[in-house]
Parts: C-alpha cells; sequence; structure tokens
C-alpha cells in the first residue's frame, strides 16, 4: 500500500484538502498497472514548523510502492506525473498562485533503479 506525504502547504480549508486526498487516491488507482484500489492509497499533509516559503514549494513523496513485475520504472514515472497533475490543478491553479516549484518523488520499495521524479517550475 503506498504512502503519499503531502509537504510544504500552508493552513487551507479542511474541505480542499479531502477534495486533494480523494483525487490523489482515484488518480493512483486507475493506473492499471499499479492494481491498487482508492482505499489502499494513504495521502497524508504533512504539517511544518515554520511558515516561512510555505506554498512556494510543494513536496510530495510517495513511498512503499512494493515492487512487482508490472511497476516498471515507465509505470512509476506514469504514477509521478499523474500525481504532480492533480497537485497543478487542485492547487495551485486554484488556491496556491505563489507556487513556484513541485517536486515528486516516487520510490519503489524492493527495486531503486524504478524511482522517478517529476517536476513543475513556474516559467
Amino acid at each position: 500500500m503506498p504512502f503519499i506525504d503531502v509537504r510544504m502547504l500552508p493552513k487551507m480549508d479542511p474541505k480542499t484538502l479531502e477534495d486533494l486526498m480523494v483525487r490523489l487516491q482515484t488518480a493512483v488507482s486507475e493506473i492499471k498497472e499499479l492494481k491498487l484500489a482508492p482505499s489502499q492509497v494513504t495521502v497524508a499533509f504533512v504539517p511544518d514548523q515554520l511558515s516561512i516559503g510555505l506554498g512556494e514549494e510543494i513536496i510530495v513523496e510517495m513511498r512503499k510502492i512494493i515492487d512487482k513485475p508490472q511497476r516498471t520504472q515507465e509505470v512509476i514515472q506514469k504514477l509521478a506525473e499523474r500525481v504532480k497533475g492533480v497537485i497543478l490543478d487542485r492547487l495551485v491553479y486554484h488556491h496556491l498562485s505563489q507556487c513556484k516549484m513541485i517536486e515528486v518523488f516516487a520510490e519503489v520499495f524492493g527495486d531503486p533503479k524504478k524511482n522517478a521524479i517529476a517536476e513543475w517550475h513556474r516559467d
């Protein structure tokens, strides 16, 4: 069961975060090679003790993606890109106009060669 930790967010409306959680779970479950139901994807919004720079850079860490033959590096890259797209669509474009960068790190448990990164930088 993968864990998705979203970091560096400012304080946000709980309904916005709940919507984001559901959309992330759905986006992951729609990648057929992962063979996951939305309920098998855990999403956490990690609080930060400093408020400096929150919302300017969003870091997403996906962990505990268990290595399986159908979970190729290309599939994991697609996963990272899909999660980045959800963050852009649901947060940056609607709530965080100050955001300058998103970094998504997908770590495969059992085969680090399959790890993937997706990035977005505001021009």
